[in-house]
This record gives C-alpha cells, structure tokens and sequence, in this order.
C-alpha cells in the first residue's frame, strides 16, 4: 500500500530527510490494575524506541478552573511502527506526552512513515 505525503512542502520528497531522524523517542503502553485496595494503577511497558524527526514545538498557556495550564505540543515524524495507538504515550527527553493523533506520512524505498502528534499539559502555578 502505497501513502502519499504530506502536502507539507518541509519533508517533501521523504527521500534525503532521512538522515533528520535525530531524536530518540519512546512509545509505552498504558495499562490499568486495580490495586488490593481498589484504587487503579497504571502501569508503563515499553512498546517501541526508535529514531523520530521534531517537526514542530508549540506552547500556550491558559488558565483552567483557577490554575494555569502549560501545553506544549509536538509532532515527530517516524518509521512506521505497526500497532502504534493513540491510547499510547510518547517520551521524549524524559517527558510523557499523550499521542493525540497518528496520521501516515511517506514512503520511501518501500519504508513507510507517520506523525505522530503529541500534547503535554502542567500545571504551573494557582490563579491569584
């Protein structure tokens, strides 16, 4: 199955972007067990570590029932992994962000690739 790229014009051709696969990323998979006392536990296993490209960074700040809210939002551009879900995180540099979209990206040389689009939240401080 062929994917066509992306109209972006930054990563067209996918042909010599290669060697942009620069950051080591991690995807994990989350799962949930009730503990003896009832409460849930989450748990991370490693599902795939490879070499991504950082397409993009953005930040903003907004308040949210009486917090200030910082997110910051990523997009990396990857080989294809097969079974990579949106129920999955990223990490990268240490940070867990949630993988709030996976779209098909290129192929080259018979390699597909995706973005994966990734959002973190914090709280950073108390309104007032």
């Amino acid at each position: 199955t062929h994917i066509h790229p992306s109209t972006s014009r930054e990563w067209m051709p996918v042909m010599g972007q290669i060697g942009r696969l620069d950051r080591n990323v991690n995807s994990k998979r989350i799962t949930k067990t009730a503990a003896a006392a009832g409460q849930a536990v989450y748990t991370k296993s490693l599902f795939h570590e490879g070499w991504a490209r950082l397409r993009s960074i953005t930040g903003k700040e907004r308040f949210m029932s009486g917090r200030e809210i910082a997110e910051r939002s990523y997009r990396f551009v990857l080989r294809y992994v097969e079974g990579l879900t949106e129920e999955m995180i990223v990490e990268y540099e240490g940070e867990d962000y949630d993988i709030i979209g996976i779209s098909p990206w290129g192929q080259y040389r018979n390699r597909r690739y995706v973005e994966i689009s990734c959002e973190r939240r914090e709280e950073t401080g108390v309104k007032g």
